[in-house]
């Protein structure tokens, strides 16, 4: 399943990889990718049981990496990074796929650049029971989200998943990041969230 995955998020990049290396704006942005029909359709293959979602980024020359991190939620408020890691960025322009089903258990990121498509499995190693549980994945999206400037070394969040007992999930989203309280507050068993964030560090 993760090989078909893998081919799956090959062709789509494939399809789109012209488009993305046009994008030659000055501005450093962001955006949740403006998907073609038929990258769409493709796109649905791919999730199946799973949740992804796929970002446009634009750098400078100074931006040499990207950093994908998983953070838990723990019973203070505090985020707890978890899993994830650091990806070279050799051209101004390209896409990020993110691909999971439990965030708890890890990530899949694919990332388009320039000329190269490279993919990467961000494990936990562990199993979380979440049976029985209601389940809410939020992605940033057109309507909360759009583009976003980037700054280095500022985390832009682009995920969030609950898991729990309750009968209703609040849809906070990826807006309250920064204000982990508020997901706190509502007494969710499990809640994880995914960041990007470019740096000018350079990876050996």
């Amino acid at each position: 399943m993760k090989k078909i995955i893998s081919m799956i998020l090959l062709l789509l990049f494939i399809l789109c990889m012209t488009a993305c290396g046009e994008n030659q704006e000055v501005s450093m942005q962001l955006n949740v990718a403006d998907l073609t029909e038929q990258e769409n359709g493709i796109a649905k293959l791919l999730q199946n049981d799973n949740f992804s979602a796929f970002f446009d980024y634009t750098v400078g020359e100074n931006i040499k990496s990207i950093s994908i991190k998983c953070y838990k939620l723990d019973d203070k408020g505090t985020w707890i990074h978890e899993t994830g890691g650091n990806h070279v960025i050799e051209n101004k322009a390209g896409r990020i796929a993110i691909e999971f089903n439990h965030l708890g258990e890890g990530f899949h990121v694919a990332i388009q650049n320039g000329d190269t498509i490279s993919g990467v499995e961000h494990h936990t190693n562990q199993k979380i029971n979440t049976k029985g549980m209601a389940n809410s994945t939020f992605f940033a999206s057109t309507e909360n989200f759009s583009m976003e400037t980037i700054e280095c070394g500022k985390e832009i969040p682009v995920a969030i998943q609950i898991f729990t007992s309750k009968d209703e999930i609040s849809s906070y989203g990826v807006t309250y990041f920064n204000e982990p309280q508020v997901y706190q507050e509502q007494g969710y068993e499990f809640v994880y969230a995914v960041t990007i964030e470019f740096s000018e560090k350079e990876l050996s």
